[in-house]
């Protein structure tokens, strides 16, 4: 996220949100997100001032990383 005013320019980005692989459903999260039709639910912390935020998702998967 970042400040709206800020227009996303220089270093105003902060990290709301993370998953990776969760040992107890042996899923990535790609796969949590698949399975639910490109929906991810995420509550955004209490402590972040109020106010206008740009909100930038990201994705990012490594195919056929056993063959580098």
């Amino acid at each position: 996220m970042a400040p709206l005013e800020s227009n996303g320019e220089g270093d105003v980005w902060f990290k709301i949100y993370e998953e990776g692989w969760n040992k107890e459903t042996k899923k990535w999260c790609t796969n949590k997100v698949i399975d639910n039709n490109g929906k991810l639910d995420i509550t955004i912390p209490k402590d972040i001032p109020d106010g206008d935020y740009l909100v930038r998702t990201e994705l990012i998967a490594l195919h056929q990383g056993k063959q580098i």
